[in-house]
């Protein structure tokens, strides 16, 4: 190890690694942003589908026709 911390290897190394883990969760954390929107949009139009056949269903085919979707694992 060389006395500046500038020129030595080991330091330089990590600093890179650094630079290189912090460009790895910032592209994870844009990539989980865009799957909360999109989880968000499709629950929002799953919803506004629901709503729509009951409402065109008679009472008496409700239960029978609408449904709750299972939960995801």
């Amino acid at each position: 190890m060389s006395d500046s911390n500038i020129e030595d290897p080991v330091l330089q190394h990590l600093r890179e690694r650094k630079a290189a883990l912090r460009d790895i969760v910032a592209d994870a954390t844009a990539r989980l942003m865009e799957v909360d929107a999109l989880l968000t949009t499709l629950s929002d139009g799953r919803t506004r589908v629901r709503r729509r056949l009951v409402a065109q269903l008679r009472p008496g085919e409700q239960a029978a026709a609408v449904t709750e979707p299972p939960e995801a694992a």
